[in-house]
């Protein structure tokens, strides 16, 4: 009888120790898992543990010092985009001014100039020997113009230019056309720097008109 009972208890003890060690095992396991999917979806150096929170969620947010950050931003110069109606500098498109208002402002819009062609011109208008303020004419590219019809100093002038093949060459061409000298001129166009000095450039048929 003693005996039985002692092989019941040894039965008993092992049946225990045979549960204890599953349960350790699955716990294991259950760890095991759970290491397995923890993310660092992010890249911060928490884990994600699958409740939509890292564990650096609630900390202070530091810059990674081993990491290079290009703060650098390139200024890149946007062109001007005339509009009409637009009133630039105290101007609007279609103004219409003398030669010295031309020269003395900024205009960012498009406006009407008149003046007296003066002289032509070619390359820099600064340099000398390259203005011609009395006919014959030697030069076809350009011409100026200034408030007095016998300006003769360039820094009151504005350069025109004629562009070869254009119906404002075919025109004005101070070459073939000298009588020009002294006729006043209406011209539409926007300020920019043309042969060194205030001007405008590629003038298109219908804006420009010899006034006398």
């Amino acid at each position: 009888m003693r005996k039985i009972v002692f092989l019941m208890i040894i039965g008993l003890i092992a049946t225990m120790c045979g549960c204890e060690k599953i349960i350790v095992e699955e716990k294991e396991e259950d760890e095991q898992e759970q290491t397995t999917d923890l993310r660092d979806d992010d890249g911060d150096g928490y884990y994600d543990d699958g409740d939509g929170y890292d564990e650096g969620d609630d900390d202070e947010w530091e810059e990674d010092t081993t990491k290079s950050y290009d703060r650098s931003t390139e200024y890149v110069e946007k062109d001007f985009t005339v509009e009409e109606g637009d009133d630039t500098g105290g101007f609007h498109t279609g103004d219409e001014i003398t030669v010295a208002q031309f020269i003395n402002n900024e205009i960012r819009c498009g406006v009407w100039v008149t003046g007296y062609i003066v002289a032509a011109c070619t390359t820099s208008a600064n340099k000398e020997g390259n203005v011609d303020f009395t006919p014959p004419f030697k030069f076809s590219s350009a011409v100026l113009i200034a408030d007095k019809p016998d300006e003769n100093n360039v820094s009151r002038c504005a350069s025109i230019q004629l562009k070869s093949g254009s119906a404002i060459r075919n025109t004005l061409d101070p070459e073939t056309h000298p009588e020009i000298k002294g006729k006043r001129l209406k011209v539409f166009g926007y300020k920019t720097t043309y042969l060194g000095i205030p001007g405008m450039k590629d003038i298109l048929s219908g804006n420009f008109m010899l006034l006398d």
